[in-house]
């Protein structure tokens, strides 16, 4: 597309107005921690100096053109916000361009940035392990990076962030933001490459203001393991949950092992015979040494059989059922005699009224007859 001086001077506000949203919101300080299904863990933090890049800017291009000798992305930025004249006498010069300064798809990037690097365990659809030596696919379509998380995000947009190790040598940054139409249109980049799903997602805000887990429950790994599977045949890529089925198959061994030293236990309960705590599972040796006290010297009520506990607790309900009753019962009465009361003084109030008016009556005659007295 051909981009006009006012064009690219609004674009330059665009870039500044969403890198403030970007502070504004804290996402510099926040980690994600994703947790794959394929038995790996993989941390991701976005830089603020990443940022002008994933927007759409090419900020390599300013420093070939000898436009700024600034190194940071965001310093360049703003040299460049401050120099948007300069900038256009070098365009007006033919010496740059615009078009070679913005991204072809610079208006999808600056909507949809903020949304696709917040990673979100709602709408990651799939993560890929990318390996440029297994990809077939060449020129432009070539990537370098190291993982690639795929996401669905508004507007029904499909969105691609590509992740390589950062400079610190701990976890990975985002290197682009790529937003697509469809889900079809990413799998170029997915062909004889092992993609996997999203297990659980951790974000780690470095000030601990909002530090959250986020699980991704049996119904939805369903649904996107049924996902990866058609997007598997269809972009020839390879599927790879290895570490959720060893997670599920401990799991299930686990809960084997723990059932059986139930049944032993209770079996050895029975007999009156202790068990060693140390050939339990760990979750299971104070359960074994309560039973093991017991055993030892047992309560007063254990010598009880489990029918005549059981009567004594009917008994005892039965007992408080009718005391219940009776608390009900002298609640209504209760309630009875305050109704009864209150009419009485009524009645008494009335009864003074009347006798008051009978003596004024009565004071009025004495009143007349007094004279002839």
């Amino acid at each position: 597309m051909e981009i006009k001086k006012e064009t690219a001077e609004e674009l330059i506000r665009a870039l500044n107005a969403t890198v403030e949203v970007f502070k504004r919101t804290h996402q510099q300080d926040i980690e994600y921690r994703l947790c794959l299904a394929n038995g790996e863990n993989i941390s991701v933090k976005t830089s603020i100096n990443n940022l002008p890049h994933l927007l759409g800017l090419n900020t390599e291009y300013l420093k070939a053109k000898g436009f700024t000798d600034k190194i940071s992305q965001i310093d360049i930025l703003r040299e460049l916000s401050s120099n948007t004249y300069r900038l256009y006498q070098r365009v007006r010069n033919g010496d740059m361009s615009y078009d070679s300064l913005f991204s072809d798809y610079i208006l999808n990037k600056q909507k949809y940035a903020l949304e696709n690097i917040k990673i979100d365990s709602r709408r990651v659809l799939l993560i890929c392990k990318f390996d440029p030596n297994r990809s077939y696919s060449q020129g432009k379509n070539d990537l370098k990076c190291d993982y690639i998380v795929i996401s669905k995000l508004s507007d029904n947009k499909i969105g691609v962030l590509t992740l390589v190790k950062n400079d610190r040598g701990y976890g990975f940054s985002p290197k682009s933001n790529q937003i697509y139409d469809s889900l079809e249109d990413t799998y170029v980049f997915l062909e004889n490459q092992p993609i996997t799903t999203l297990s659980q997602l951790q974000v780690f805000d470095n000030y601990f203001r909002n530090n959250e887990v986020h699980g991704v429950n049996i119904k939805a790994k369903r649904e996107l393991l049924a996902l990866a599977r058609e997007v598997a045949q269809q972009s020839n890529s390879i599927v790879d949950v290895s570490g959720e089925l060893d997670y599920r198959l401990r799991m299930v061994s686990r809960t084997t092992t723990v059932t059986d030293c139930l049944k032993s236990i209770a079996s050895s309960y029975q007999k009156g015979i202790t068990v060693d705590p140390s050939d339990m599972p760990v979750e299971l040796s104070d359960i074994v040494k309560t039973l093991n006290n017991i055993l030892i010297q047992p309560p007063e009520h254990v010598n009880k059989s489990y029918s005549a506990i059981a009567d004594e607790l009917s008994s005892a309900k039965a007992e408080i059922l009718r005391l219940q009753a009776q608390v009900e019962l002298l609640d209504s009465e209760k309630e009875r005699a305050l109704e009864e009361r209150e009419q009485a003084w009524s009645e008494a109030q009335e009864s003074n009224i009347r006798l008051a008016e009978a003596e004024e009556r009565l004071q009025k005659v004495y009143q007349i007859v007094k004279p002839s007295i």
